[in-house]
């Protein structure tokens, strides 16, 4: 179902743009111009624009919103592996494709010269149990304060993954993985659900930490800045290859 979200449009009146630039959230009662400076009123309170805090209309902060979708040859499907900012700051973006969802946090970026870059990360579904970050370990031998015991438990399950078992065809949370040893798996006290004895089980990997790569045949990325500083957005780069799965 589309979403009607009502905005308000702002138009540009200098001589090298002439013309509607963007959209804002606020949506004022009546709004004038007068000696090049722009009034609008709202629940009987007069305002005066492009004063105080930037994006802040009517005592309310929304944050700056972009949105580019990144879709050559659209009947191709692709990995997308990376995103390169050309801005003077780095932003908060949100993934989509025709498969996935995944965000990148305007933390998780490095500056390259004049540019922010960033990998692209893995899925955050949780119930996405596809890939490298789940591995098996084995059907439930003991459980016993906390603590789960299998025949082995594998090189690569490691201390903050998480522990699932797999019960009436479905995969279960049980808790995160806090201490291994080569049989032995501790998880922390407040466990989700109590694991079965005989039920198999395997881990999940935290798919941000893990970071991969996002497929599909087009990828739309929304970028989100909330800073009071004047802030430059110039281009929205990504580094994609066709996917031969």
């Amino acid at each position: 179902m589309k979403q009607n979200i009502n905005r308000t449009v702002a138009f540009d009146d200098s001589p090298e743009i002439k013309g509607w630039t963007s959209f804002f959230s606020y949506i004022p009662d009546i709004m004038i111009g007068m000696n090049n400076n722009f009034f609008s009123f709202k629940n009987g309170d007069l305002y005066e624009h492009h004063i105080g805090e930037r994006n802040t209309f009517y005592d309310q902060k929304s944050p700056s919103t972009i949105c580019v979708v990144f879709n050559d040859f659209p009947s191709d499907d692709k990995i997308f592996k990376t995103i390169f900012l050309e801005s003077n700051q780095a932003w908060n973006i949100a993934l989509e494709t025709n498969y996935t969802n995944s965000t990148i946090l305007s933390n998780e970026f490095q500056k390259k010269e004049s540019r922010w870059f960033a990998y692209t990360r893995r899925s955050e579904n949780n119930e996405d149990l596809t890939g490298i970050s789940v591995t098996g370990i084995g059907k439930l031998i003991d459980y016993t304060n906390n603590i789960a015991t299998f025949s082995h438990i594998d090189g690569s399950i490691n201390i903050g993954d998480g522990l699932y078992q797999i019960i009436n065809d479905n995969a279960e949370l049980i808790g995160e993985i806090n201490f291994k040893t080569a049989t032995t798996l501790s998880l922390d006290s407040s466990s989700i659900m109590t694991p079965i004895e005989r039920c198999f089980c395997f881990s999940k990997k935290n798919s941000r930490v893990e970071s991969g790569s996002v497929r599909g045949y087009y990828m739309k990325v929304e970028l989100e800045n909330d800073e009071d500083e004047h802030v430059e957005l110039f281009a929205v780069n990504s580094k994609a290859v066709k996917s031969y799965v």
